[in-house]
């Protein structure tokens, strides 16, 4: 069985905004790419607004250091674990995932990502291609390609259209594919014939 998750009955569709939201969950390590996606922020920082909100724990006082010599204090915001109702409000006022990782299993963050609407940026390492199809519901790029990272990001920033119609095509892939409740179903229905 494939991982799972609850997929929100409710989501509203995104706000067309100036200020555009960008989210990473995960450890705060440069094995999960947070360099490249400060590296990236730093590129476009002065081309548009937006902020990036990097959630997880980590050496933080080391990388709000990098940001802070790298004049990005503003523009990077670091808010530790998050879960429950922080992690899904969070969720709701997100505009683009990212998780640019050098690793990676299957990334839980991924798929809630997804089922919240949200165009994913991510690495093609592990299971993720199997849930980020390229150009069709996010963008894979190489880990370590900062310019690439950039690139995929202006993208996102800079049109709200594809913004939208990735994170539909997005949450649809994530009903059908990871739902729990059909996940529930199909393991009844294995038990049951096993019985």
């Amino acid at each position: 069985m494939p991982n799972a998750i609850s997929i929100p009955k409710d989501i509203a569709h995104h706000a067309k905004r100036d200020n555009i939201t960008i989210l990473f969950m995960g450890r705060i390590e440069r094995k999960k790419g947070i360099h490249d996606l400060i590296e990236a922020g730093k590129l476009l920082a002065d081309k548009f607004r937006f902020k990036i909100i990097l959630c997880g724990e980590g050496n933080i006082s080391l990388w709000q250091e990098e940001c802070s010599n790298k004049g990005l204090i503003d523009v990077i915001q670091f808010r530790g674990w998050v879960s429950g109702e922080e992690k899904e409000l969070l969720l709701r006022e997100t505009d683009i995932y990212v998780l640019p990782s050098y690793s990676e299993g299957l990334p839980m963050s991924i798929l809630e990502a997804m089922s919240y609407g949200i165009p994913v940026i991510s690495t093609p390492v592990g299971g993720v291609p199997e849930v980020v199809i390229d150009g069709i519901n996010g963008f894979l790029v190489d880990p370590g390609d900062v310019h690439g990272l950039a690139d995929k990001l202006e993208q996102l920033i800079s049109d709200y259209r594809l913004r939208m119609k990735m994170g539909i095509t997005g949450r649809q892939f994530a009903q059908e594919k990871f739902d729990i409740s059909n996940n529930i179903k199909q393991l009844m229905n294995i038990y049951a014939r096993l019985l």
